[in-house]
């Protein structure tokens, strides 16, 4: 997969297009400050992701540290919890929780290549309706 290094408004991965975003958390404890003392910030990052045709939160952990309490913070298990859900449905905004950094870097390859199939599907049966209308489309 080939990649390039940009500084972006939204998000720490995108795609070429720039439909499909993905922003890593490196473990529950980053994800902890979000919900504490970087939660505005992190709302309005996840209100800016909602433009994305595709996006994604990848944390760099178990979902079993963040379910059963094990992070630094004082935060209660059950709103950081509550906070997760929240998030999710009032955003629509998928958290995927992955146990090692070498597990998240195998699922964002999959998450855009995966999107990437998509798009190029989508594409491909607008050049087959174009087509059979005598019109061209070219990729």
């Amino acid at each position: 997969m080939r990649t390039e290094t940009n500084t972006l408004a939204t998000g720490d991965y995108s795609s070429a297009c720039g439909r499909y975003l993905l922003e890593r958390k490196n473990g529950v404890d980053e994800l902890i400050s979000c919900m504490t003392s970087g939660r505005e910030r992190f709302e309005r990052e996840l209100k800016r992701m909602q433009a994305f045709e595709s996006a994604i939160v990848l944390v760099e952990s178990a979902y079993e540290d963040l379910a059963t309490g094990q992070h630094r913070s004082r935060m209660n298990r059950d709103s950081a919890l509550a906070t997760l859900v929240a998030w999710q449905q009032c955003c629509q905004i998928p958290f995927q929780f992955c146990g090692s950094r070498t597990e998240a870097e195998r699922f964002a390859q999959s998450y855009f290549h995966q999107q990437f199939k998509a798009h190029l599907a989508e594409l491909l049966e607008v050049q087959r309706t174009l087509a059979a209308d005598g019109q061209e489309l070219s990729l």
